[in-house]
């Protein structure tokens, strides 16, 4: 809404639309880069430097039921929610736009 309400209907139609997409390019490349800047923690560096690490972190994470279980969970429910939510957004803009009749356009206020 602000990017149609800055450029305008007609610009946000036929470019606009693909600022928000490049914003979360930058953003992605912020996120990386901020990651690489993280130091391990001591706790962690202190395993290592002890060779207590795994050697096998994929069949240790998954091969015991309790581990696998979590992993599971994660996987088949935590997407859900996001769907739910994102599903949630989409109906939220319809509700606005077709029965409350609010303009996309133009900022509320």
């Amino acid at each position: 809404m602000g990017m149609r309400w800055l450029i305008g209907e007609e610009n946000f139609e036929i470019y606009g639309w693909r600022f928000p997409f490049l914003l979360s390019f930058v953003l992605l490349v912020a996120s990386v880069w901020m990651r690489l800047q993280l130091n391990e923690t001591p706790a962690f560096r202190q395993m290592k430097a002890q060779g207590r690490g795994s050697r096998a972190p994929v069949s240790e994470a998954f091969g015991k039921w309790g581990n696998a279980k979590i992993a599971l969970i994660a996987l088949l429910g935590a997407p859900r929610t996001g769907r739910g939510l994102v599903h949630g957004q989409f109906y939220a803009l319809f509700f606005m736009t077709r029965i409350l009749k609010v303009d996309g356009a133009r900022p509320i206020g």
